[in-house]
C-alpha cells in the first residue's frame, strides 16, 4: 500500500495539478479532520443533505469551480478517496449575467458589453447569482465515487482489500488489482466528469491527452496476488 507520507504528497501534487488545469475554486489542508455533522449524514440516502453539509462545514480538501469537491482521509490500514459532483445544474457568473442580460433584460446588442459591465460592477449581484445557484434545479442523475483501502474490513470477494464505491446507500464495490493513489484518483474523475479538460481537440478535430497529465497507472501499487487472485473469477475492473 501507499505510505502516509507519500499519501498525503500525492494529495499536494493533484492540488497543483487541478491549479495548472485551471479547475480548482479553493483547497485547505483537512487530512481527514471533517466536521462530526459531515460525519453523522454521510450515509444519508439524501445526497443532497449530504453535500450541502460538506459545503456549509468546509467539509473538504479540494473544491472545484464548480463547487463539487473531493475528501482524503488516512488512518492505520485503510484509506479513502472520495468525489462528491455538484447535485445542481451549475452556470459561470459570466454564463449567468449574459443569459440574464439576454433572456430576462433584452439588453440590445450594441449595449450588450456596457449593461455587462455596469453588472459586474453592482456588488448586489453577487449576492444574487449565490441564490441562483442554490436554487438551481437538482440534476437526474449524481454518482458521488469513493475509492477504498480497506484492511480492516477485507473478505475475499464479499469486501475486496481496495474498491471503488459508485453512488451512495449500495453494496456496489468494484474490486480493483491497484491501490490507488490520490494523484491517480484525481485523474480518474478529471478524465471521466470533466473530459473537456482532460482532453483537448486539435485543428482536426482530433481529440489528445492534455499535456499537463503524465501519471500512468504503473504508478500505482499493485494489490498482493493473494489477496486479489479470488478477484479475478469475477468481472472487475483491474
Amino acid at each position: 500500500m501507499i505510505t502516509e507520507g507519500a499519501f498525503w504528497a500525492s494529495v499536494s501534487a493533484a492540488k497543483l495539478l487541478g491549479n495548472k488545469l485551471n479547475i480548482v475554486k479553493d483547497i485547505q489542508v483537512k487530512k481527514g479532520k471533517y466536521s462530526s455533522s459531515f460525519f453523522s449524514t454521510m450515509h444519508s440516502d439524501d445526497y443532497r443533505k449530504i453535500y450541502d453539509t460538506s459545503i456549509s462545514h468546509s467539509d473538504w480538501e479540494i473544491l472545484l469551480k464548480d463547487e463539487s469537491f473531493f475528501q482524503f482521509s488516512y488512518r492505520k490500514e485503510e484509506y479513502s478517496l472520495s468525489f462528491y459532483p455538484r447535485p445542481t445544474n451549475f452556470v459561470t457568473y459570466d454564463q449567468w449575467l449574459t443569459s440574464l442580460l439576454i433572456d430576462e433584460m433584452d439588453v440590445k446588442p450594441e449595449e450588450f458589453e456596457k449593461a455587462k459591465e455596469e453588472l459586474i460592477g453592482d456588488s448586489d449581484m453577487n449576492s444574487e447569482y449565490e441564490q441562483y445557484l442554490i436554487e438551481a434545479e437538482n440534476l437526474k442523475t449524481i454518482i458521488p465515487i469513493r475509492f477504498d483501502y480497506d484492511n480492516l474490513n477485507y473478505n475475499q470477494i464479499y469486501h475486496p482489500l481496495c474498491h471503488l464505491h459508485v453512488g451512495i446507500n449500495n453494496n456496489i464495490r468494484i474490486a480493483t488489482d491497484k491501490f490507488m493513489t490520490p494523484m491517480m484518483f484525481f485523474h480518474f474523475i478529471i478524465k471521466n466528469y470533466f473530459p473537456d479538460t482532460f482532453f483537448y481537440k486539435d485543428k482536426k478535430g482530433i481529440m489528445h491527452l492534455n499535456p499537463v497529465i503524465t501519471l500512468p497507472k504503473k504508478s500505482c501499487v499493485s494489490v498482493p496476488s493473494k489477496l486479489f487472485s479470488n478477484e479475478e473469477l469475477l468481472l472487475h475492473f483491474t
